[in-house]
């Protein structure tokens, strides 16, 4: 991907070890609210970049996509991938041709919090079944 947003929470063994050993089952509950935060912030930095790029761009949200960037699911991106049609093209930063658009960095403003929150209800969830 040319440009993308990272989504990364492996460290959640790291926080599983300091709070008492927090069973597996919030490895998987983080790598299902990663993974689904992930493609929102997608499906939103999609519609940003078909809005924003205009009849140039007319195929660049096209190549965005999010995909599982850890084993365990617990780190995501998303983004336009390089090797589709029009995903390598300098939408996200501008160029000297165009202003930058920041489909990406709006997307994951809005998902930062949502992120942040699904995290901490996965590990809460996990405490409370122990």
């Amino acid at each position: 991907m040319a440009r993308s947003v990272n989504i990364e929470s492996r460290n959640i063994r790291d926080l599983a070890v300091d709070f008492g050993r927090v069973p597996n089952r919030a490895t998987k509950r983080v790598a299902r609210a990663v993974e689904a935060v992930a493609k929102r912030g997608n499906s939103l930095a999609t519609a940003f970049a078909k809005e924003s790029a205009g009849d140039h761009g007319r195929f660049y949200h096209l190549a965005f996509d999010a995909e599982k960037a850890h084993p365990l699911g617990l780190t995501w991106v998303y983004g336009p991938d390089a090797n589709m049609r029009q995903g390598g093209m300098s939408f996200e930063l501008g160029s000297r041709n165009q202003p930058p658009h920041l489909d990406l960095a709006r997307s994951a403003d809005l998902i930062g919090p949502e992120l942040a929150r699904r995290v901490g209800d996965a590990i809460e969830g996990a405490v409370d079944e122990h």
